[in-house]
């Protein structure tokens, strides 16, 4: 249903180096930002999905791709609960893998766009 959560779409580029799940420490200023914004609705349901592109994992840290989305998600998680001091009662977190595109994996362009973290804010705890 329309008007259920607010959903903000941060590229995986932007937080976390390929095939890595711990937040790049140029983009901490900007996450502490949204930490701040989001400690406004910290009475509401916080939900934090990571994603990635179809391309196999080569580089051993991770098993696959739904491993990776999963840690980035949870990397995402720990960072707001430990430095911000958000409710990790009212979060929850999960990783979604390749299995949701919002755009074509046969190119670059594509595959970026589907390399993401969406944070979604629903209007009421009871809500999922």
């Amino acid at each position: 249903p329309a008007g259920k959560y607010v959903e903000l779409l941060i590229s995986g580029a932007f937080l976390f180096d390929s095939g890595k799940a711990d937040l790049k420490e140029e983009c901490l200023p900007v996450i502490s930002k949204l930490g701040d914004i989001l400690m406004l609705y910290d009475d509401y349901m916080i939900e934090i999905i990571g994603h990635t592109d179809n391309v196999p994992l080569t580089n051993g840290s991770f098993p696959d791709n739904d491993h990776l989305s999963s840690a980035r998600a949870i990397s995402a998680k720990n960072y707001l609960v430990n430095e911000k001091g958000m409710d990790v009662t009212t979060m929850k977190w999960s990783g979604k893998g390749e299995y949701e595109p919002i755009a074509s994996n046969a190119n670059e362009e594509g595959r970026a766009r589907n390399r993401r973290v969406e944070i979604r804010i629903y209007n009421s705890l009871n809500s999922n």
